[in-house]
C-alpha cells in the first residue's frame, strides 16, 4: 500500500499506543493513509511477541477467520498449528498465553458477515492484561462501540495517520524528489495528509514535463488509484450516489434526497462514512459531511466525463433547495455552473449588497466575471453593483464605464435611479452640489429598511464635507457610522467613522477623534476587508494620533501602511482619495519625508485633473501647495515634536504669555521658553503666529 515511508513519522503514534491501558486499539481510515505501514512499523517496534495476521476475502467466515489466526499464533511461536482449531480452544490458548502480545490485523474490511465480526469481538474481549489486539481497516469496526463504553479501545484514525510536511518530504524523497520544506508542507495541506496522495503527486511530478507539484484529483495516476481503490469495489447505486453527489461541497440528507431525486441519502451517507470512502462528517454530529478535495475533483471529472447533461439538472436542483431555504450565496455557487442565466443574474443582484458589505468582495467579483459582461449589461442593477465594485476596488475607469451605461440606460422605475444616483454622488464626477442632489434624491426614493439608506446619508455627509459644510456633515456622518457598525455594513462604516475622526481632530477633539480613528480601525480588522478607498485616511489619522503623542515608530509605520494601500484610493471616491493623500503628505512632511510629501503631491494634481471640482478641497489643496512652495529648505520639519513639545503647542493659539503657559504646565518659564523655540525651529517658522499657521496645515493642531 502506498503511504509513509517505513519508520518516518510513525514511532510516537506506535509509542502512545503501546503505552495506552486499552486492550484494543483500532485504526481506522481510508485507502491510502498507511495503516498497513503503521503495522509493519509496529511489528519491529514492539519487544512483545509480535502476532501478525492478514486477512483476505476467504476470511470472512468464523472457522476460516480463527484458522488464520491460529495460524498466525503458531508462525510467531514457531509451533504448528491445530488441524481444526475451534473458537473455543484459540480464546482459550489466547487468555493463557504466559508471555505478553499483541495482536495485529490489517485489512479487518474484508469481514462482512456478522458472524466473522463475533469471532473478533469474542477475542478483544479475552485479551489478557499486558497484551493487545491492533486491528487496521477502511471501514468502520463493529467491536469497538462497546469496548468505547467500556474504555477499553483507542482509536486512531485519518487525523492520526495525516503526514505533515516532514513525512511528505521524507515521501518525496523516496521518490527521488528533493523539496523545499515550505513545499512539502504545502502539499501535505492539499492532500488533507493523505500519505497515498503525496506520493502520486511525487509520480505525477517526475512525469510532467516542468515537474510541478501541484496535484488534483483528475490527474492520471490519483484518478487511476481512485478509480481502482475506491470506486471500484461500489456497486452501481453507490458508484452513482458518489458521482453526482460531486457537485456538492457539503453532503446532508435532505440535501442529496433533493439533488439525486431519492429518500434514503442519510444512511446512504452513513455507509459511505463507516466504509471509509473519503466521505467525512462535519463538526461532532452526523448531519452533514464532505468529500475528500482531491477525491471530490476525480468525482466531478467522472461525472463531466460519463454524463455531462446531467450536471446541470444536479445544480439547478441544488439551488432550488438552497433557495427555498433563504441560502442565496449556496444557491448562486451552484447556478453559475448552468446555463440559467436569468435566474442567476436576479439572484446575485439580491445577494451582492449584503455580501460585498460583509466583506467578501472577492466572492461578488467572481460571480461578476463569471456572468460576463453581456449579462451585466442585460440587467441593470447588475451594473450598479459592478459600478460599485470598481469603485470600491480602485478601478476608475470601469467605474465610470459602467456609470455611463447606467445613465443611458432606459429605465423609469425609481429604485433604478436611485442606485444610479447613489454611485454618481459617491463619485462625484460632476462636483460636490451634484453630490449632494444625487444623495439626496436617493434618500428619499430607496427603501427606509435598506442598506442604501445608510449608504445615502454617508453620501450626504460627504457631499457636505466637500462643500465646507461641515456641521451639516457631521450628523449624517454620525447616523451612517452608527448604523452601519450595528448592521455589519463594514465599506460605509469605515469611510464615516475615519472622517469623523479627522474632523474631532481637527476641532482639536483629540480625545472625541481618537474613539472615531479606533472604531475605524476595528471594524476594518472585523470585516477582514482586503482594501477600502477609506484606509488611507483611516491610517493617516491613527498616525496623527500616534504623533501627538510622540510615538514615531508607530507613526511612520501607519504612514508606510497608508502609501502601500493607496492604489485602492482613486478618483472613483475622490472625496476620501484626496483628503487620504493630503493627510498622509501633511504628516510626511511634519515627520521630515519631504520626498514622499511631493510623490503624494504629484498624485493629489493627477486627482484634481481628473476631478476639477473637489470643493473645498481643492483650497486646502493649494494652502498646503502654498506651505511648500514657500518652506521647502534644509531647515523645514527635520524632527517630530517631543511629547513636551506637543503639550505646548495648543497653548500657541491662545493669548498667555510664556510665563503663564509654564505655569498652566507646571514648569518654569524658561522650559516653556526652550520648548517654545525648539517648536520654532522645527516647524522652519520665527514667530507664534506661523508656528500655529504650520501646525495647523500639518495636522499637528486643530483649527
Amino acid at each position: 500500500m502506498t503511504g509513509a515511508p517505513e519508520g518516518v513519522g510513525r514511532g510516537e503514534i506506535i509509542a502512545a499506543a503501546r503505552c495506552a491501558p486499552s486492550r484494543v486499539v483500532a485504526v481506522t481510515a481510508a485507502a491510502g493513509y498507511g495503516k498497513t505501514t503503521l503495522l509493519r512499523r509496529w511489528a519491529t517496534f514492539d519487544h512483545r511477541t509480535v502476532v501478525v495476521a492478514s486477512l483476505a476475502a476467504s476470511d470472512d467466515d468464523p472457522d476460516a477467520l480463527v484458522a488464520t489466526l491460529a495460524d498466525a499464533f503458531a508462525v510467531a511461536d514457531g509451533t504448528t498449528a491445530p488441524r481444526r482449531p475451534t473458537l473455543r480452544g484459540l480464546v482459550a490458548a489466547i487468555s493463557a498465553r504466559p508471555r505478553p502480545f499483541v495482536l495485529l490485523v490489517d485489512d479487518l474490511q474484508v469481514l462482512r458477515s456478522d458472524e466473522a465480526h463475533d469471532v473478533v469481538r469474542l477475542i478483544a474481549a479475552r485479551i489478557p492484561s499486558g497484551s493487545q489486539l491492533v486491528t487496521a481497516s477502511r471501514r468502520a469496526q463493529p467491536h469497538l462501540p462497546r469496548l468505547r463504553a467500556e474504555h477499553e479501545a483507542l482509536e486512531l484514525d485519518e487525523c492520526h495517520l495525516a503526514v505533515d510536511g516532514t513525512i511528505a518530504r521524507a515521501i518525496l524523497a523516496r521518490a527521488g524528489l528533493d523539496v523545499e520544506p515550505e513545499a512539502a508542507a504545502r502539499l501535505a495541506r492539499d492532500c488533507e495528509g493523505w500519505a497515498a496522495g503525496v506520493a502520486l503527486a511525487a509520480a505525477v511530478a517526475k512525469a510532467s514535463p516542468d515537474g510541478g507539484l501541484d496535484v488534483a484529483g483528475d490527474d492520471r495516476f490519483v484518478a487511476d488509484y481512485f478509480a481502482s481503490e475506491v470506486l471500484g469495489p461500489l456497486d452501481a447505486d453507490q458508484r452513482e450516489f458518489l458521482l453526482r453527489t460531486a457537485i456538492l461541497d457539503r453532503l446532508g440528507g435532505e440535501l442529496c434526497d433533493a439533488v439525486l431525486d431519492r429518500t434514503d441519502s442519510t444512511a446512504r451517507l452513513r455507509e459511505l462514512e463507516d466504509a471509509n470512502r473519503f466521505v467525512m462528517p462535519t463538526g461532532r454530529g452526523r448531519a452533514w459531511y464532505r468529500h475528500h478535495r482531491l477525491f471530490r475533483e476525480f468525482l466531478l471529472a467522472e461525472l463531466r466525463r460519463e454524463d455531462p447533461e446531467h450536471v446541470e439538472r444536479l445544480h439547478t436542483r441544488a439551488a432550488t433547495w438552497h433557495e427555498a431555504r433563504g441560502e442565496q450565496e449556496a444557491a448562486i455557487e451552484h447556478l453559475l455552473s448552468t446555463s440559467r442565466h436569468e435566474r442567476t443574474a436576479a439572484l446575485v443582484d439580491a445577494a451582492a449588497p449584503a455580501a460585498w458589505e460583509r466583506g467578501e468582495s472577492a466572492v461578488v467579483q467572481r460571480w461578476l466575471t463569471t456572468l460576463g459582461e453581456l449579462q451585466l449589461a442585460s440587467h441593470p442593477r447588475l451594473a450598479v453593483v459592478q459600478g460599485w465594485v470598481a469603485a470600491l476596488t480602485g478601478d476608475p475607469g470601469t467605474a465610470q464605464r459602467w456609470l455611463s451605461f447606467l445613465e443611458s440606460t432606459a429605465d423609469p422605475t425609481s429604485s433604478l435611479e436611485a442606485d444610479r444616483a447613489l454611485l454618481r454622488s459617491a463619485m462625484a464626477p460632476d462636483g460636490p452640489d451634484r453630490a449632494l442632489r444625487d444623495a439626496r434624491y436617493a434618500l428619499t426614493h430607496v427603501d427606509p429598511w435598506s442598506f442604501r439608506r445608510v449608504r445615502a446619508i454617508a453620501l450626504c455627509g460627504e457631499a457636505h464635507l466637500m462643500l465646507g459644510q461641515v456641521d451639516e456633515a457631521l450628523p449624517c456622518l454620525e447616523e451612517a457610522a452608527r448604523e452601519a457598525t450595528r448592521a455589519g455594513h463594514y465599506y460605509i462604516a469605515v469611510g464615516a467613522l475615519a472622517l469623523l475622526g479627522w474632523i474631532a481632530m481637527d476641532r482639536g477633539d483629540w480625545r472625541a477623534g481618537g474613539e472615531h480613528v479606533r472604531a475605524a480601525v476595528r471594524a476594518t480588522e472585523e470585516s477582514g476587508l482586503p482594501g477600502h478607498p477609506a484606509t488611507v485616511l483611516t491610517l493617516a489619522a491613527s498616525a496623527r494620533l500616534h504623533l501627538r503623542v510622540g510615538d514615531r515608530a508607530a507613526a511612520l509605520h501607519e504612514l508606510g501602511e497608508a502609501m502601500e494601500s493607496r492604489h485602492v484610493s482613486t478618483s472613483a471616491r475622490p472625496l476620501l482619495a484626496v483628503k487620504g493623500r493630503l493627510a498622509v503628505a501633511k504628516l510626511l512632511w511634519a515627520t521630515g519625508d519631504h520626498g514622499g510629501a511631493r510623490e503624494l503631491l504629484r498624485e493629489l494634481h493627477d486627482l484634481a485633473r481628473e476631478r476639477p471640482d473637489l470643493g473645498v478641497l481643492g483650497a486646502e489643496l493649494a494652502e498646503f501647495v502654498a506651505m511648500l512652495d514657500g518652506g521647502d529648505r534644509d531647515d523645514g520639519v527635520t524632527a517630530p515634536l517631543t511629547p513636551a513639545e506637543l503639550r505646548v503647542l495648543p497653548y500657541l493659539q491662545t493669548h498667555l504669555t510664556i510665563a503663564q503657559i509654564g505655569e498652566r504646565l507646571f514648569v518654569s518659564r524658561n522650559t516653556a521658553n526652550s520648548e517654545i523655540a525648539s517648536i520654532y525651529r522645527k516647524l522652519g517658522v520665527s514667530t507664534r503666529g506661523a508656528a500655529v499657521a504650520r501646525a495647523t496645515v500639518l495636522g499637528l493642531l486643530g483649527q
